[in-house]
């Protein structure tokens, strides 16, 4: 990933352990490719997530619970290099990604 993309999911994951936050279950991915040139790529995704989070010392789950859904995912990425990293990241909760 790219900042500042990266710096918010640092941001969450350093949030997420300070409250004793963690994600358990399954996520099936189904990614294909919307466009690509020689500098950039935008991949479409209608991902099955069964992940849920949940209190470390309990086990519980952290309100609000939803059932396990179909997500849809637009990711754009970007050629740094050798290296192809998320530059952008959209997610719809409950639907597949316009286009999928």
């Amino acid at each position: 990933m790219t900042d500042p993309l990266l710096q918010q999911v640092r941001e969450d994951l350093v949030g997420d352990r300070a409250d004793g936050v963690v994600t358990r279950g399954a996520i099936e991915l189904h990614p294909k490719f919307a466009s690509m040139t020689a500098g950039a790529a935008v991949v479409l995704d209608c991902l099955f997530s069964r992940s849920e989070l949940v209190y470390v010392k309990s086990g519980k789950p952290v309100p609000p619970v939803t059932p396990p859904e179909k997500d849809g995912v637009k990711a754009t990425l970007v050629r740094i290099g050798p290296r192809w990293k998320v530059s952008q990241q959209t997610v719809t909760e409950g639907r597949c990604a316009p286009g999928y």
